[in-house]
């Protein structure tokens, strides 16, 4: 399947988008922002991303292993780590393997003991199980709530933040008002005055979504409904939610696991660390997360990609998720293990910069601490735009088998040619992903809590509060989790939609027809005015 850039959805018949191949400095906007050196560079690149697509056509019948080493590697380092972790896991639940004595003396802050954890710890990694799949069972619901109202849930996730904030305000005054003349009256005004600032900047940010977003949101509403559409017609990739979930909470309790074990069986307390052996060690832990949790939402996402590409173009199969699964888990896991490498760097190398800068705030070093606060502000800068972007070279690893870089390539020479930045820029999809995570979290957390409750310590029990409360922090986890990587599924289809239809339009046209006419009349509208 070659691809096309055809004008079957230009209002007047003159296309906005431009073949990468045919590119010039006067048909192409985004280039006018470069002086005329770089404008030269970015048109070549665009050119070889032109190249790359004659080359590798969308949804070829056989695909080749690309990055393949850096698959190896991830394989390599994920092997040793849940082995190491499973060791030290079954060495703090068996005395007779641990022969370091001393390990099980210790005691946290309020007296607990490694022996009076381990009753619970069993009910506390349930909690954390029964957190993800509850987050998995509120994301459906939430999927329906998008399907059937749209525009509700779209509403609601912009104007969220702001009105919890002019409620919690307002709140707070009232709270100060009715202490008023009691005597403790200072703090009353203290409390009415923040609950003020609090109202005031959420009234502020009301109207900010309102004047700025506002025309906006019919737009994201239509996109969310095409969305929700597809994937309750699928509902397949909530099985990859879930497969998600586990492989993230057993990733993060084998990595922890790790950490717990080395730590405590070389000192007697974290504490006790050198300042450079923890900023060192918890680079580490940083990494091995970033990494590990990177991959498998990232694989998800590829999965999710190829679910919604098959379905774009109308691809025959018994089941959309299983070729969709095979590319992300095969031909196309050494590319997603590459750039989830890239980015676990930067966020590893982004903690130790932040824990130093904290080190020499301590220590009264100013420059220091001014020096890497610029660096810690560039770093967090990088890693964004390397995750953001790895998404949308990850559609094209599920639409064409492409290796990461090529993928890169190919994403760059497209999004520039079909300017795909006025669509993106009125978009707020991501407000739906994130409301919809923290409404699954929460239930997750609930549920956790409520389990912990009902069948771990109970309430006669003196550290049940911190039980329950660990009960409830693995349910936040792992409905976080869980309900990010169900939720993604709106990025993802949003991003392929877009992907597919800027090279051909027509499967949308018939499909979709009026999200296919947003499309052109955004892109029409901002190129030609």
């Amino acid at each position: 399947m070659s691809y096309m850039f055809s004008n079957v959805a230009e209002p007047t018949g003159v296309s906005a988008r431009v073949k990468p191949e045919m590119a010039n400095l006067s048909n192409v906007p985004a280039l006018d922002a470069y002086d005329p050196s770089r404008k030269e560079k970015k048109l070549q690149e665009i050119h070889n991303g032109g190249q790359l697509l004659n080359m590798f056509p969308m949804m070829p019948p056989r695909r080749e292993c690309q990055d393949g080493a850096f698959a190896a590697l991830f394989l390599f380092v994920a092997a040793g780590t849940l082995g190491a972790g499973f060791l030290y896991m079954s060495r703090f639940n068996n005395t007779s393997r641990n022969d370091d004595s001393r390990f099980f003396d210790m005691e946290t802050h309020d007296g607990m003991k490694v022996e009076d954890l381990n009753k619970h710890i069993f009910h506390i990694i349930i909690s954390g199980l029964i957190g993800s799949a509850a987050s998995l069972g509120a994301a459906f619901f939430f999927m329906m709530l998008a399907r059937t109202y749209a525009q509700c849930v779209v509403y609601t996730a912009l104007y969220f933040v702001s009105v919890l904030m002019v409620i919690t305000g307002m709140g707070m005054m009232a709270t100060g008002v009715s202490r008023m003349g009691q005597s403790d009256s200072a703090s009353a005004i203290v409390l009415v005055a923040s609950g003020g600032i609090l109202a005031a900047v959420g009234a502020c940010y009301t109207a900010c979504i309102w004047c700025c977003w506002g025309h906006m949101i019919p737009f994201t509403v239509r996109v969310v409904e095409t969305v929700a559409d597809v994937a309750e017609d699928h509902p397949c990739m909530i099985i990859v939610s879930l497969m998600g979930s586990i492989c993230s909470f057993v990733w993060t309790i084998a990595v922890f696991s790790v950490l717990a074990g080395v730590v405590l069986k070389g000192k007697k307390d974290y504490a006790e660390l050198e300042t450079h052996e923890s900023k060192g060690i918890m680079a580490v832990v940083v990494f091995m997360l970033a990494w590990g949790g990177g991959v498998i939402y990232n694989v998800c996402h590829t999965i999710y990609c190829g679910v919604f590409a098959r379905w774009y173009f109308r691809l025959k199969a018994r089941s959309l998720l299983v070729p969709s699964t095979q590319v992300a888990l095969t031909t196309s896991f050494g590319s997603i293990c590459l750039g989830s490498l890239l980015v676990a760097g930067v966020r590893a190398v982004e903690y130790f910069v932040r824990a130093s800068q904290r080190q020499a705030q301590e220590e009264g070093n100013i420059v220091t601490c001014l020096l890497l606060c610029c660096l810690d502000c560039l770093l967090s800068i990088i890693g964004d735009i390397l995750e953001y972007f790895n998404e949308w070279a990850y559609v094209q690893c599920a639409l064409r088998g492409t290796n990461f870089f090529d993928s890169a390539r190919i994403t760059y020479a497209l999004c520039t040619c079909a300017s795909m930045q006025y669509i993106i820029t009125d978009l707020l999809v991501d407000s739906v992903v994130t409301l919809g995570a923290f409404f699954c979290a929460i239930c997750g957390a609930a549920l956790s809590a409520a389990y912990c409750y009902n069948a771990g310590p109970g309430v006669t029990e003196p550290n049940s509060n911190m039980i329950l409360a660990m009960g409830a922090l693995m349910g936040l986890i792992g409905g976080t989790i869980a309900g990010a990587t169900a939720m993604s599924i709106f990025s993802s289809g949003t991003k392929t939609l877009l992907a597919a239809w800027t090279e051909d339009p027509e499967p949308l046209m018939h499909s979709y027809p009026e999200i296919a006419q947003d499309f052109s009349q955004k892109l029409y509208g901002a190129r030609y005015g």
